[in-house]
């Protein structure tokens, strides 16, 4: 079975940073055509698809990543990703319970921990700011810094983060405008300076 490497992982997020979805769609499907017992090349299919705004096709695609998946951490990084596209389609319920599975299976799962903030947050629950917070120790690099601060209301913190994480990766000056975490801020002028290519 294929676990993901390095070398995958830096093409796929070099696409990503090229907002270049069509290439990485096309990646991802040679993933699966080359190994498809494997669930990491449907999950970057869901990934790919989530990006180019074909939310439904994703979930289709992170379903089928999920029957793949080999043990406990996979199929909770897969939950997390379904949950993260049912927030970015606003069906809240359903991120709530797919991001509690995720963290069922493995409750260090910071994407899981986010799209369960995004959802209570987005379903106007006060607890949201107060999971995250109870969470932060598994929010470990400054994108998902970034986004448990932007869930907490913390602005400032959350565009230092975000610039930390772009100098670090910058595909995410990508992921910021699809992932829900930064909704509020996509009309602040510092966000659109943060993410608008140098």
């Amino acid at each position: 079975m294929r676990t993901e490497d390095a070398e995958t992982k830096a093409r796929m997020n070099g696409l990503i940073a090229e907002s270049d979805f069509y290439t990485l769609l096309a990646e991802a499907d040679r993933l699966v055509e080359a190994e498809p017992d494997s669930y990491i090349g449907y999950w970057w299919r869901g990934r790919a698809l989530t990006l180019a705004g074909r939310p439904e096709d994703a979930v289709r695609a992170f379903y089928e990543s999920v029957k793949r998946a080999n043990d406990e951490a996979e199929e909770s990084r897969v939950m997390a990703s379904l949950a993260n596209v049912f927030n970015v389609q606003r069906k809240h319920d359903l991120a709530e319970e797919y991001a509690d599975a995720s963290l069922e299976l493995n409750p260090g799962n910071p994407v899981g921990v986010l799209a369960r903030g995004v959802a209570l947050a987005s379903t106007g629950r006060r607890e949201a700011s107060e999971f995250v917070s109870a969470h932060w120790g598994v929010l470990k690099d400054s994108y998902e810094r970034a986004c448990g601060y932007a869930l907490r209301g913390q602005r400032d913190e959350a565009m230092k983060a975000l610039r930390e994480s772009i100098a670090a990766g910058p595909h995410h000056r990508v992921t910021a405008l699809h992932d829900p975490e930064f909704r509020p801020y996509l009309r602040d002028p510092e966000f659109r300076s943060i993410i608008r290519p140098s």
